[in-house]
């Protein structure tokens, strides 16, 4: 059953209930539910043997891809606390945002394929449910000066999973293609929307785009008049597998 703070065990219900249903569709993959769940223990037995504890900050940093849902889940498993770095971010606000928070490891592409390739052992047992427990920093836009680092605790993120999806009607048949980038606030929420099925007996599937104009920085692309978000869809390059 899905406990309230523990994010994994709405990924393992899921699991449980739906095994082979694909949870995240990225460009050339289809990660399954049963997949998704032993990725995020065998990715965070992984990060337990390279030193991180509760309360270690690790910073990750990776575009949208599916690699990024397994670590959003690994990292706060083991009652550690996930930083995203921005792509965008230039190398003063990355290195200040580092030095601020005391962040032990870094994960970038290289580091994550190897986390993420690591071979399932068994269950990781998760930290215990704590609303008061930091499991993220965020770092605001930085628009008046250097980006402040925001701690949110497992109690914040609880209501706004909560707050995000349960105005939702979302069904098996959904797909929620995340436009936004998984280390902003919107993007980020959009990954527990299969979540959500937990909590109203099905379960959607997240789409990541990480190939269209937007994401690389261009927002004329996003915004150009007359173009609705299929239009930004078809022409971003991103296609669903036929069998999902």
């Amino acid at each position: 059953m899905p406990v309230p703070y523990v994010p994994v065990s709405y990924l393992e219900d899921c699991a449980s209930r739906w095994p082979e249903r694909p949870a995240v569709l990225d460009a050339g993959r289809v990660v399954s539910f049963i997949e998704l769940r032993d990725m995020v223990h065998a990715a965070a037995a992984a990060l337990k043997l390279e030193g991180v504890r509760p309360g270690s900050v690790v910073a990750v940093s990776l575009p949208n891809i599916w690699e990024y849902v397994v670590l959003e889940l690994a990292i706060p498993l083991l009652g550690a606390v996930v930083m995203p770095l921005p792509l965008s971010l230039g190398s003063v606000e990355r290195e200040w945002a580092l030095a601020r928070s005391g962040a032990g490891l870094v994960v970038g592409k290289t580091e994550a394929g190897g986390l993420c390739s690591t071979r399932y052992q068994g269950r990781v047992d998760p930290a215990p449910p704590d609303p008061g427990r930091i499991v993220e920093i965020a770092l605001t836009s930085g628009t008046t000066g250097l980006p402040k680092l925001a701690a949110l605790s497992a109690g914040v993120k609880q209501a706004t999973f909560e707050g995000f999806t349960g105005r939702l009607q979302l069904s098996r048949h959904d797909r929620v293609l995340t436009l936004s980038p998984l280390m902003q606030g919107i993007g980020g929420m959009c990954l527990l929307l299969w979540a959500a099925g937990c909590r109203h007996g099905h379960a959607a599937r997240v789409a990541l785009q990480r190939r269209s104009r937007a994401a690389r920085g261009d927002r004329d692309a996003l915004n150009a008049p007359g173009r609705g978000a299929h239009q930004r869809d078809q022409n971003a390059g991103f296609a669903f597998p036929r069998d999902c």
